[in-house]
This record gives structure tokens, sequence and C-alpha cells, in this order.
């Protein structure tokens, strides 16, 4: 169950990567984003200390076309574990067909993970596709707010 990705496109100037910024009252609320052209980078952003996410929605993310994993905020370690337990438990189908790459950034800042995601966050050599786009998903307006910030700012 994935949806078309927005319009309402941004452009990361410092990469030339595109980029949507997606709010949520919950991540699990949020339905997982297709885009056409590629896999992408996903970047999940939430200052909340508990976040309810299962592996069954980060399989979903998957195969909605997630590749690369950053995860942000004092709960980034178990999204990110459910990212790592969608990949390969076999009760939600078949390994994937490429390494995926997840990173947890709980005790960086917001924008030191969002540098990571545009400017360090490669495909692995077996995906054999690119990651041109970079969806961020945030469950507050304040997030909201800085995210899309950063991407129009951020140059270097």
């Amino acid at each position: 169950m994935s949806s078309t990705a927005p319009r309402n496109r941004l452009v990361h100037r410092g990469t030339g990567r595109s980029c949507i910024v997606l709010r949520a009252e919950t991540l699990s609320d949020q339905v997982p984003v297709s885009i056409v052209e590629d896999a992408y980078v996903l970047v999940v952003a939430s200052e909340r200390s508990s976040i309810h996410f299962t592996e069954l929605q980060a399989r979903a993310w998957l195969k909605a076309g997630a590749a690369y994993v950053c995860v942000w905020g004092p709960a980034a370690g178990s999204v990110e574990e459910a990212f790592d337990y969608a990949a390969f438990l076999p009760e939600l189908g078949d390994p994937l067909p490429f390494t995926l790459m997840t990173t947890s950034h709980r005790g960086d800042g917001l924008e030191e993970a969002l540098w990571f995601a545009f400017y360090n966050a490669a495909p692995p050599e077996d995906l054999l596709r690119t990651l041109s786009t970079v969806i961020v998903v945030v469950d507050s307006t304040e997030l909201e707010s800085v995210c899309v910030k950063w991407v129009q700012e951020n140059t270097k």
C-alpha cells in the first residue's frame, strides 16, 4: 500500500537531490511513498522518546522504494532496528535483493542527520540504482519547518 509521491518537491542545491518533506501525526500514519524514477533515501525524524513502529510497517517502506534509511531522535535505535529486521525476517517475505543501509542519529543534531542523508547516503553496490531523492518524514510542524528550511538553504 503505497502512494505516489506528492509533486511539491524541493531540490537540495548542495547535492542536486530532490526532496519531499512529509508530516504525519505518527510515523505509522504515513503511507509509504513510491516514486517512479528510482529508489530513495528515507529520513525519519521525531522528538518523541517512544515510537510504535513495526517491522511490517518498515517492510512496506522498503517495498515502496526506501533503500537507505536514516533515523533521527530519541527513539532512533528502535526504528532503525525495525528496518534492519524488516530486511530479512522470513515471515515478511523473501530477503531484500540488496543490502539495506540504515543509520541511527540519536545523539546528533537534526541538521547533522540531514547532512548525512544528503551528502553521505549512497546506494550499496548490490542495489544497481541511484538514490537521487530523499524523503523526510516528520511528526511535528516544527520539525517540518526545520527540515524544509535546511533543504532550501544548505549548500555545503
